[in-house]
């Protein structure tokens, strides 16, 4: 595995911790739903525990396995923040923006006050480093 590999997990971290915390949601709001309709409409067996319980223990399941993606995040945002030690100049900027941060090319031009064309420029000179 290339340094190039662990900063493309790490660009696409903070979409996977975003999924899991809108599943986490729905299920939360679910187990809102039975509840509140357990308390206007009575029980009527346990098909509203058993989904409750049901419920209640995917979140746990998820929660743990967003611990686990933040966990995993940290380690690789250390080592983007080791790597842009190494570098300097606009590289540096570029490897925590894009990878780190996970900003697009333009934005990172817009706000360094650089082209599109030369990000792309740098961003290709950059993969190639952490390729090797």
């Amino acid at each position: 595995m290339t340094a190039y590999d662990v900063m493309r997990r790490l660009r696409g971290r903070s979409d996977e911790c975003e999924a899991l915390k809108a599943k986490i949601d729905m299920r939360r709001d679910a187990v809102t739903s039975i509840t509140a309709a357990y308390g206007e409409k009575g029980s009527r067996g346990s098909a509203e525990s058993d989904r409750y319980a049901a419920y209640a223990a995917a979140v746990t399941e998820l929660t743990g396995e967003l611990d686990r993606l933040r966990c995993r995040w940290q380690q690789e945002m250390d080592y983007c923040l080791r790597l842009v030690d190494r570098l300097t100049g606009p590289q540096a900027k570029l490897l925590y923006l894009y990878y780190g941060k996970s900003w697009t090319v333009s934005g990172i031009a817009k706000s360094e006050g650089y082209t599109d064309g030369y990000v792309k420029r740098v961003k290709r000179e950059t993969d190639e480093w952490l390729r090797g």
